[in-house]
């Protein structure tokens, strides 16, 4: 890739994440569970969803054991993640005292009970739909 074009993509990049941390912070702003927020919240999904419905091309040297050994990693790997998170919110229900074993949603409504707080998980959440959007290029093997 030329420098030039290095250079305008990293401007590009900028500008976006620039834009998505406005976005995220007049979000937040608004009340929850208001008309204006619901709109706010059904914006970026418009993006995500065309993103991940258009075709995928196939590459030609990507074998399919090693296609079903990705997709077996990463259920692994969500598989792992949801029993973490199970077995931390069931913990801390049943433990006591309740101070000093909150629960995700005791910590998730702290968090976002500050605009800052309410703008930094709307900015994750429009980077985790980002992520699952965008679709990793491969490098050419030759």
């Amino acid at each position: 890739m030329s420098a030039h074009l290095q250079a305008r993509t990293n401007r590009r990049l900028v500008l976006l994440v620039a834009a998505a941390v406005v976005y995220s912070w007049i979000a937040a702003a608004l009340r929850p569970f208001t008309q204006p927020e619901y709109v706010l919240v059904a914006l970026p999904m418009i993006p995500v969803v065309v993103m991940t419905a258009r075709p995928i091309r196939s590459d030609p040297l990507a074998t399919e054991a090693g296609a079903a050994g990705g997709w077996y990693r990463a259920a692994l790997l969500w598989s792992a993640l949801a029993l973490a998170l199970a077995s931390w919110e069931l913990l801390a229900l049943f433990s006591s005292p309740r101070e000093d074993h909150p629960t995700l949603s005791y910590l998730a409504d702290r968090i976002m009970s500050t605009h800052v707080g309410r703008a930094a998980v709307f900015l994750a959440w429009l980077f985790l739909g980002a992520a699952l959007a965008v679709r990793p290029s491969r490098p050419v093997r030759r």
